[in-house]
């Protein structure tokens, strides 16, 4: 069989320009358009080698079932399956099903998009392999025959309960009952065609008829070089430059190389120099092995990586994690870094620094304080602080500095009639318990002589406390060694005292100031004292009679 082989990769390099002189290829819509030869499989029925050759030229990202597209083959998913499938965007399904229902599948990832690809299945009886651009890719074992006579050989559509139709092109499709091996898959991939004659060669539709993007409306099969069965065509368009004969694989074969490149690439082969990534082809007139045009695909990646800015706001400093520098102020900073591919590319910072403020919120009591922490302090304290966002967003840092006073007010009974606060304070109230804790008129010294009977308080504040006295009783005054005689009037008085004898005659008065000092003496028959000339304060009067009656009286001088 090797010998075979050998024979028949001579004769394809031998005849190829006789017999392909014109390069055509059929362009499916992934609509409707597809072309079946009936009745084929009975040209590889109960043969133990099978092979299928084809160029294909995808054009649709698949995007998964039922958006499969089917380039060629035999399928019924029963007893007669050899095709090859597009299950997704670079990946491609070859199945090989025996009429006793078992199938042999390869799934191979290396399909390229928009480009043309060389196929080959071959299955000799023991294994079922696949070659892409003439180079083996997986192989499985496998066995069985197809015996199924009546299956329809599909191009560029496989049957299912929903059609897989091809959106892309196809050139050079075959049918062989004979496996190929790898001189044979090399010799047509680098060949100009496929010789019709070729020992074993069961169906070839070059598609080499009509004319390319032209008028073909009158041209409903596909021709079979090997004259066996043509392939009836349906739902084509068959004019212009889809869904129709469009320009086919040169024949020459095919190289691809991929290189990536910073800005722009000069390729050497064609001295062109390009600016953006692609895929680009170049045509070697007469360039491979056996005189035929050879075609050279350039994959090219073109890294511009654009410059890039960062705006950063922080507060009171930032570390770059591009440079790993910290910044403390406001700056604008810049770093030259390569991408991937080793292609430069400038960052830059625009850095915003704004500050934390920091505050002592100074506070004076009296006992305990509720601070905006929403704590309660009972002793002077420096210590808590407390964040809140300042003006431009960062933060505030707030200390508490707390003086906590107290007052303890207690009135010491002088044992003389007055009454005082064992505290100094900015402010007495002394106060009317029976009353509602009124304040007495004139009362704010920090010692009350009461001058009447009654229940008093004082009442002290300072800059920050108050505190408010238990309440004294006070009795006894006006009570004399006699039944009160004379009654005297207003109480207290800013200028005179009117007073009221129980009979008429001279009396006489004495006037005290506060520590028992003597300061007026007069015996008079009118009933008016002037005071106008004492002092403001608390004073006492004693009133007596020619008869020895004697009345004391305790008043305040406004």
């Amino acid at each position: 069989m090797y010998f075979f082989k050998t024979a028949l990769t001579i004769l394809f390099l031998a005849l190829s320009s006789k017999f392909f002189s014109q390069q055509n290829a059929f362009d499916f819509d992934g609509i409707d358009d597809y072309a079946t030869a009936p009745n084929a499989s009975a040209l590889i029925t109960n043969s133990g080698q099978l092979s299928m050759t084809m160029w294909v030229y995808p054009t649709s990202t698949v995007t998964g079932y039922p958006n499969f597209e089917g380039f060629a083959g035999f399928r019924n998913d029963l007893n007669a399956d050899f095709y090859l499938l597009q299950l997704g965007t670079n990946t491609v399904e070859a199945r090989f099903r025996n009429s006793g229902g078992t199938n042999f599948d390869i799934v191979y990832n290396g399909l390229v998009l928009n480009a043309w690809n060389h196929f080959v299945l071959t299955y000799d009886g023991t294994n079922f392999s696949l070659y892409h651009n003439g180079i083996f890719q997986a192989s499985i074992a496998a066995n069985g025959t197809i015996t199924n006579s009546t299956q329809g050989f599909n191009i560029g559509r496989l049957p299912f309960s929903t059609s897989f139709f091809l959106d892309g092109k196809l050139d050079e499709v075959s049918l062989w009952n004979t496996s190929l091996v790898q001189g044979d898959v090399t010799a047509i991939y680098n060949g100009c065609g496929i010789d019709s004659n070729s020992a074993g060669l069961q169906l070839l539709y070059g598609f080499n008829q009509g004319i390319a993007n032209g008028n073909n409306s009158g041209v409903v099969n596909l021709l079979d070089a090997t004259g066996a069965i043509n392939a009836s065509i349906t739902g084509a368009a068959l004019s212009g430059p889809s869904s129709n004969f469009v320009n086919g694989v040169q024949g020459g074969g095919f190289s691809t190389s991929s290189t990536s490149s910073c800005d722009t690439y000069t390729w050497a082969l064609n001295g062109v120099t390009y600016a953006s990534s692609g895929t680009y082809a170049y045509v070697i007139p007469n360039g491979s092995s056996n005189g035929c045009d050879s075609t050279v695909f350039l994959n090219l990646t073109i890294s511009s990586p654009p410059d890039l800015t960062t705006n950063v706001t922080s507060c009171d400093s930032y570390t770059w994690s591009v440079n790993g520098s910290t910044y403390t102020t406001s700056t604008t900073a810049m770093a030259t870094l390569n991408n991937s591919l080793g292609c430069s590319y400038n960052h830059t910072l625009n850095l915003t620094i704004k500050n934390s403020t920091e505050a002592t919120d100074v506070k004076v009591s009296c006992d305990s304080y509720t601070w905006i922490d929403g704590n309660t302090y009972t002793s002077s304290t420096n210590t808590p602080t407390f964040v809140i966002p300042n003006s431009v967003g960062c933060d505030s840092i707030i200390t508490l500095d707390l003086t906590i006073n107290s007052i303890s007010n207690t009135v010491i009974d002088n044992g003389d009639g007055s009454y005082s606060s064992d505290v100094a304070a900015i402010e007495y109230s002394w106060v009317d318990c029976d009353n509602s804790y009124t304040a007495l008129n004139g009362e704010n010294g920090q010692t009350f002589i009461p001058i009447l009977n009654g229940t008093y308080a004082l009442i002290v504040s300072d800059a920050n406390c108050t505190d408010t006295s238990g309440c004294f009783n006070v009795g006894g005054i006006g009570i004399d060694e006699i039944t009160e005689r004379f009654k005297i009037y207003p109480i207290p008085s800013t200028d005179k005292l009117e007073i009221i004898p129980f009979q008429k005659g001279e009396f006489t008065y004495r006037i005290f100031d506060a520590l028992g000092k003597e300061i007026q003496n007069e015996t008079k028959l009118q009933e008016i004292i002037c005071i106008e000339n004492l002092a403001e304060g608390y004073f006492y009067l004693e009133i007596s009679n020619e008869d020895g009656f004697i009345q004391n009286y305790k008043f305040i001088k406004h």
